[in-house]
Formats: structure tokens, sequence, C-alpha cells
């Protein structure tokens, strides 16, 4: 065999596997398809929200302190946001369905702006579901944070400040447009709404929203290729 043939026989053994991988990746996508069906596995929100950052694709995570089911999925839900690339952030939103939800969901916005939520995440789910120590109240709820070295003066005003007051108010208005009536359930992009029990399984509700987010990589592409035209 001459140089000419090698080099034919090679880019046709290139040709084959780029075709080959090309019809895989082409398989696999018709198989996520079929596995996930709107209205079924998830739902598409009648008035999409717009994320803060156009350029990221938001996924909140809708939960409760009070929940067991959020309580089970919270390690799972760690472990996959690390999995999760530079252009997608992970934004967790308490939900306020009653007067124990909505003591809870001001502890979490106080955290929040206090920037100990990671520090202290563990140990109020801990509390309620191991301890089964209810704290409703900020006086109590202090005794919560209190090894993330936070001051309890500062602690008790970030309750009473404006900018706590709004953010809770804007996240009772994003609960109503995303429709959730129960948690834990996860929006993708303002967009998509999904839970573990409408997915399937804890997996597949992962799976789904690596998906979802894939779908919204795609529509960003798209879009800033339209743009720079």
């Amino acid at each position: 065999m001459n140089n000419l043939q090698q080099k034919f026989v090679q880019y046709c053994t290139k040709a084959a596997i780029v075709t080959l991988i090309m019809g895989f990746g082409v398989t696999a996508k018709a198989s996520v398809l079929e596995r996930f069906k709107e209205g079924t596995h998830y739902q598409v929100l009648d008035k999409p929200i717009k994320p803060k950052d156009s350029k990221k694709i938001e996924v909140v995570e809708v939960f409760s302190y009070l929940c067991p089911h959020c309580y089970r999925l919270e390690p799972a839900v760690k472990k996959w946001k690390k999995t999760l690339g530079d252009d997608v952030v992970l934004i967790r939103k308490h939900a306020q369905f009653n007067r124990q939800y909505l003591a809870y969901a001001k502890l979490h916005v106080a955290v929040q702006l206090l920037n100990i939520e990671d520090q202290v995440d563990r140990d109020i789910f801990k509390s309620v579901h191991e301890k089964q120590a209810f704290k409703f109240e900020p006086e109590e709820q202090f005794d919560l944070v209190a090894n993330a070295g936070v001051d309890k003066s500062r602690f008790l005003k970030t309750f009473d400040s404006f900018t706590h007051k709004t953010r809770l108010k804007q996240v009772e208005k994003e609960m109503l447009a995303y429709k959730v009536t129960g948690v834990p359930a996860m929006i993708v992009n303002g967009k998509y709404r999904a839970s573990v029990s409408s997915a399937g399984s804890e997996q597949n509700l992962f799976d789904l929203m690596d998906y979802l987010i894939e779908i919204e990589r795609d529509a960003l592409k798209t879009a800033s290729v339209t743009s720079s035209n």
C-alpha cells in the first residue's frame, strides 16, 4: 500500500468515526426526547420569568426547611450542583405556603443576606427533622445560626431591614408565578417547572434538569449568533 492509499484509508477511518459519534449523539438526544415529555415530566410556565443575568441559565430550587422530602433531597442537590457548568447558577428560594413556612422563609432570606446559608443550612434542617425543634421567632432562630459567628443584634436587625422585606415579597411574587403547590420543586430559567414526583425519581429529576439546561444552553447560543449577525 503506497502513501496515497494509506492517507485515503486514514481519512475514511476518521470519517467513519465522526459519523458514528454524530449518529450516537443524535440517537442519545432522541432517546432523551422520548424519555421526558412536556406536560408529564415537566410543565412549561404560562408566563416565563426573566433571569437576573440573561447570559446565565438560572435554576431555582423551591424548598422548605420544614419539608422532609427537601431534607432528604438536599445532599443530592449539593452533589449535582458541583456538576453544573459555569454558565449555570443554582438559586434556592423558600416556599411560603402558610405561617409556619413563612417563618422559615424569613429565616432563609436572613441567612442569605448575611452570607451564611452554606454554613447553617444543614443545622437548620437537622433541628427540624432530627431534633423536632421548631423555632418560628427570630429570637429563638438565632440559636440555629450562632455557630456561624453572627452577632445576635445584627441577625435580629436583618429581619426588620428594607432589603429583607423587599426580597421576601419578591420571593412570594415569584412563587405565584411559578405556580408551585408543593416542594421540592425546580424551575429552569424561569420557563420550566418539575419535581421528583413529576420526573419519577430523584435521579430522573437531575437527568431532566440537565436536559432542560441543555435546551436553554442551545437557545442562548442561537440568540448570541443571531444578535452578532
